[in-house]
């Protein structure tokens, strides 16, 4: 009875392992036959558009670089010496980060936008009261909007230059 039981119970680990084996080759075809990952077979010249990756935030900009760059183009049009530089640099710093904080704000709305910028701008334009006469305001002023004369041809030169490199 012992040799019967050793007979059969090899008998039923050799079922085991076949059907083991089975299931295996089962599954394996089922997956290849789904071509997960490959072109399908009726569409073998056609290549998929590439997902759309989420935009998430824009990267805001680096406001003492900004402050920096905008100090030296206007201390150099309106002539003023270095101190004034430093003031107006320290100034333009306050005003982009009140600019840049309201403007890439995703909860406020377009409308809701537009007095907080208005605020800013008044309150840059009445700390530099303190340290400019009006004309040389009014120049800073203009220059915030519209900017350097100089300034606009950079930016187009920027601008073809990148156009070039996008051809090539």
């Amino acid at each position: 009875m012992k040799n019967d039981d050793i007979c059969s119970m090899k008998q039923i680990r050799f079922l085991l392992t076949l059907l083991g084996v089975g299931l295996l080759l089962v599954t394996t075809t089922t997956a290849a036959a789904q071509n997960l990952g490959s072109i399908q077979r009726g569409q073998r010249g056609y290549t998929p558009p590439p997902r759309a990756i989420e935009a998430g935030e824009p990267e805001k900009p680096d406001t003492n670089l900004m402050a920096q760059e905008k100090a030296a183009i206007y201390a150099e049009a309106l002539q003023i010496d270095a101190f004034k530089k430093e003031v107006l640099r320290s100034y333009l710093e306050d005003y982009y980060k009140e600019k840049i904080a309201v403007s890439y704000n995703p909860e406020l709305k377009y409308d809701e936008k537009q007095p907080l910028l208005n605020a800013a701008s008044k309150k840059y334009e009445a700390r530099l009261a303190e340290v400019f006469d009006k004309d040389q305001i009014n120049q800073l002023l203009a220059y915030e909007e519209i900017g350097v004369g100089g300034d606009k041809k950079e930016r187009k030169k920027k601008k073809r230059k990148k156009r070039k490199k996008t051809k090539n």
